[in-house]
């Protein structure tokens, strides 16, 4: 725009150069598609943690019945002390992979969260830019007549 030049209210007056917001703006929907990726990876992984929960489930019922069974037989003088030590420590290392597999849940689910936020904060980081960028050209606040250029 030169001097003595009249312009429209909203007309652009000056583009400010955008190179590096432009970058920025890519770099940051990279690192969004990297976070929603890891949102995904911890969702599935979630899944396949509740599965093998599931299976653990399934093995600690199997070996809580099996020593209920060989208590209730060594009670009665049918099994040795030795059958009913087996089936307790059956049971206890049952009890000790589901309890991890709870644990993994919820390290799986405290994954996710922060990967949730991580994309909310880069789309936010995103905004901002956008904001930075539509920034860039400036326009006439009022119609009227150029009269000097800084």
């Amino acid at each position: 725009m030169e001097n003595g030049k009249y312009v429209n209210q909203g007309d652009t007056i000056a583009v400010l150069d955008d190179q590096d917001i432009q970058n920025s703006i890519k770099t940051a929907q990279a690192q969004l598609d990297i976070n929603q990726q890891q949102v995904n990876s911890a969702e599935q992984q979630l899944n396949a943690t509740q599965t093998s929960l599931e299976k653990l489930k399934i093995n600690l019922d199997d070996a809580q019945r099996n020593y209920d069974r060989e208590k209730t037989l060594f009670d009665s003088g049918a099994a040795s002390q030795s059958e009913l030590d087996t089936a307790e420590k059956a049971l206890n290392i049952a009890k000790a992979d589901y309890s991890s597999g709870e644990a993994s849940i919820e390290i799986s689910k405290a994954s996710i969260e922060s990967a949730k936020a991580s994309v909310e904060a880069q789309k936010v980081n995103i905004e901002k830019l956008q904001n930075d960028l539509n920034n860039t050209v400036i326009k006439a606040p009022i119609s009227g007549i150029i009269t000097e250029k800084n």
